[in-house]
């Protein structure tokens, strides 16, 4: 999960290239599909959500993963992304997660994720 968090912090804190390509001329020639941060969230974070929603040490270190992250962001779009998955994880726990401490646990550290995405 650090690597993960660490991976994504730094293109955080990134541009990323635009979808359009022009010649020496400029004249577009390519569009091509690009890559998003938000696009990198979901296929970094959605499989381990899905495979892990009733594993509570999993999804408090995925919701720990994101508040660090956020911390490195730039702008709302990307702060929008971490929010969604956030609240994914935390939807995900609510209905897998059965025991009211541990359901306590993972909406204290959705907080500290809410806290650490209004910084700026």
């Amino acid at each position: 999960m650090r690597r993960l968090s660490a991976g994504l912090s730094r293109l955080a804190q990134r541009d990323f290239p635009s979808p359009y390509r022009y010649d020496d001329e400029d004249n577009l020639r390519v569009i091509v599909e690009g890559v998003t941060f938000e696009g990198l969230v979901d296929a970094a974070f959605n499989q381990i959500r899905q495979y892990s929603k009733s594993d509570v040490a999993v999804t408090i270190r995925l919701l720990e993963a994101i508040a660090c992250i956020a911390t490195y962001t730039r702008n709302s779009t990307q702060r929008e992304a971490l929010r969604r998955q956030a609240e994914r994880i935390l939807n995900s726990s609510h209905e897998q997660i059965s025991q009211e401490q541990d359901q306590k646990d993972v909406q204290e550290r959705y907080y500290q994720v809410i806290k650490a995405l209004r910084q700026d």
